[in-house]
């Protein structure tokens, strides 16, 4: 199989090496894949992104598969991998776990399944080992791995290997997340944010927020929109779920294509506050989570001093457009804007069509951040 019983130590220090130019250069996972598949004598293996929940599976780069073949995994076989079922049923996406193919499912079982005759068998997929190098909420990050057809299962070996890996693997993940935040937001990102005077909360897919700006950081507990140990809340339990379902659909890697934006009310001492949830953030293809969603709580009545001469001044708007952009702002709907300004729909996506064009945006969500940036200069 291979000779990784008496030198596990000197292996893993040479793909421990690999490991660490993953955080900054996502092009190392190739290499450490290619390094790890050589030293276990893997056929194939890759790492992967599992939302357990909806059962989404995004391979995020593979050793041993053609581009082929791992097209054909991820769009016609992910779904049905009696591996993958295994280890949900049986509890071991946990971090840190390592399991081995016969620990899942007995080979017999696993050869029998339409996934392997199908699939398995043309792309030696045949048994293997899985690791979880993170778990948060309902995803999996981890390295999957296949021993060629006909060879001798992984063993002990392999599982110790994996074991010494781990703690590295979950450090460079970490470097990359922190990386990609800092890249996402930036100083200069955030200095815009701190100067707007409603609370935005930079959140991942969980809810966790990573930033806020200082409106934000004045809320409390208790209060219409709020973080409670370190995750984004509201007054009561019901609002908290639906907030948090709206951020996760938004943060979902396969939600990258749709509209990226929802909203809600919520309840105040003095009224009602609109919510307005939005993508801010193209994803990292090794860290689907790392997805960042702005939440603003917007006061329906907000209007920034001096906006309509702002907003005109920053995009060469006509007065007609910067009104539709600063109603726009409250989160209102054409049919609203138009009932505010006393115009048709017709005018109103008219002048949105021109609003898009000089602000350089095709989504509204994007136009919502472009005209606040600008009124917050």
């Amino acid at each position: 199989m291979s000779e990784i019983s008496a030198g596990v130590s000197h292996l893993s220090d040479e793909l421990i090496q690999t490991i660490y130019l993953v955080g900054a250069d996502l092009r190392g996972w190739k290499d450490f894949l290619e390094r790890l598949k050589s030293a276990i004598g893997a056929s194939w293996a890759g790492v992967a992104f599992v939302d357990t929940k909806h059962f989404h599976v995004q391979v995020s780069a593979v050793a041993g598969w053609t581009d082929v073949t791992t097209r054909a995994y991820l769009d016609g076989y992910a779904s049905q991998d009696p591996y993958v079922h295994a280890a949900r049923a049986k509890g071991m996406w946990r971090t840190g776990v390592v399991a081995l193919g016969n620990d899942l499912l007995p080979v017999e079982e696993f050869q029998a399944t339409k996934f392997y005759k199908e699939f398995g068998r043309y792309h030696s997929y045949a048994g293997g080992g899985i690791a979880a190098v993170i778990v948060a909420e309902n995803e999996v990050f981890g390295i999957l791995s296949a021993c060629p057809t006909g060879e001798k299962a992984f063993g002990q070996a392999e599982v110790a290997l994996f074991r010494q890996l781990l703690p590295h693997l979950q450090t460079a993940l970490y470097i990359r997340r922190e990386l990609l935040t800092q890249s996402a937001i930036g100083r200069g990102a955030l200095a815009t944010l701190d100067r707007l005077s409603f609370p935005v909360f930079l959140c991942d897919a969980h809810s966790r927020v990573v930033h806020r700006n200082r409106a934000a950081s004045a809320t409390v507990s208790g209060e219409a929109l709020c973080v409670e140990r370190g995750f984004l809340s509201c007054a009561n339990a019901h609002q908290t779920a639906r907030l948090r379902r709206m951020i996760e659909t938004i943060g979902r890697p396969d939600h990258q294509d749709e509209e990226l934006s929802r909203q809600m009310w919520l309840p105040t001492a003095s009224g009602r506050i609109r919510i307005v949830i939005a993508s801010v953030t193209t994803a990292d293809s090794f860290l689907p989570s790392s997805y960042l969603v702005a939440v603003c709580a917007i006061d329906p009545q907000y209007v920034p001093v001096n906006a309509l001469d702002a907003l005109r001044a920053a995009f060469a708007l006509t007065k007609a457009e910067a009104r539709v952009g600063v109603v726009l702002l409250r989160g209102e709907s054409v049919e609203a804007i138009a009932r505010a300004l006393s115009v048709s729909q017709h005018t109103v996506r008219s002048h949105l069509k021109q609003l898009f064009a000089k602000t350089n945006t095709s989504r509204q969500a994007a136009l919502i951040r472009v005209l606040l940036t600008a009124l917050a200069a």
